[in-house]
């Protein structure tokens, strides 16, 4: 098998964790589970702490992909004290359920898009990354920032992290040994080419998302499903470059068995 440095895994709704089994019976490359957590008061709703254990006990090893709407470029005081909380109560949750690590999206400004809104807005970022981090560091999880796609041109609205430039400035600052990028191959193909925030980061980067879409909308296709992506490519590029992270293929249940067949043929399983 090819490219045996990397830790292959699939995301699941912790609403669907039952479909982890059949697929990894059909694919047993797969080792890893990230899990799609819901809005933060229905956590305690759903007996992680239990389906996890049961998870790891199969073998499992397992992240967590943090609620997407969390806001930590909120500029109102209260309110950004209030996301920065509820990151770290998602941190402790994934901790207490064996997590090696969450995935997080930076959050966003309802704003007109100029320097100085994105500036402010990753001015509150920082801060809200900062004291995660600490509680990342206490607790012995990573936490993953995810790249996003920008706004639609001629909104009102600003999307953090949606270029390589909000990540230069984020990591120049943030120094946690617990910080990672997790580099979304979707989200980086919407309206603009986004992926020299892979390129230029990769040291940083410790997890991929894969998907493709059709340049305007977050559809999460499987991989292989549009043809305009060359994978084989991308995947000796970054064997070459010294990638050793996790990649998860993130569809919907109903499209995993499609996008799983093209990665077994891209690594070359069964031998």
């Amino acid at each position: 098998m090819n490219y045996t440095n990397w830790t292959y895994g699939i995301s699941l709704s912790a609403f669907a964790l039952e479909q982890a089994v059949p697929l990894r019976a059909k694919y047993p490359f797969l080792t890893h589970l990230q899990i799609k957590l819901p809005p933060p008061p229905l956590h305690t709703r759903l007996h992680l702490q239990e389906k996890c254990k049961a998870l790891r006990l199969e073998g499992w090893e397992l992240s967590f992909h943090a609620y997407p709407m969390l806001n930590f470029g909120e500029s109102v005081a209260p309110v950004h004290t209030l996301w920065t909380d509820l990151g770290k109560e998602t941190l402790e949750l994934v901790s207490s359920c064996g997590g090696r690590f969450c995935v997080f999206h930076a959050g966003y400004l309802q704003t007109k898009p100029t320097p100085a809104n994105r500036a402010k807005g990753l001015n509150m970022l920082t801060e809200s990354l900062e004291e995660m981090l600490v509680t990342c560091e206490d607790l012995g999880v990573g936490l993953h920032l995810e790249n996003i796609y920008s706004a639609m041109p001629g909104s009102e609205l600003i999307r953090l992290c949606d270029s390589s430039a909000d990540f230069d400035y984020l990591c120049n600052i943030l120094t946690s040994e617990q910080f990672g990028i997790c580099f979304d191959y979707g989200h980086a193909s919407i309206f603009s080419d986004t992926s020299a925030i892979l390129r230029q980061h990769l040291p940083l980067v410790r997890s991929l998302h894969l998907h493709e879409n059709d340049g305007q909308k977050d559809v999460h296709l499987p991989m292989g499903a549009t043809g305009k992506r060359n994978w084989q490519q991308e995947f000796s590029r970054l064997e070459k470059e010294g990638y050793q992270g996790y990649v998860v293929v993130e569809n919907a249940p109903e499209k995993l068995d499609a996008a799983l067949g093209t990665l077994a043929g891209l690594i070359g399983f069964p031998d």
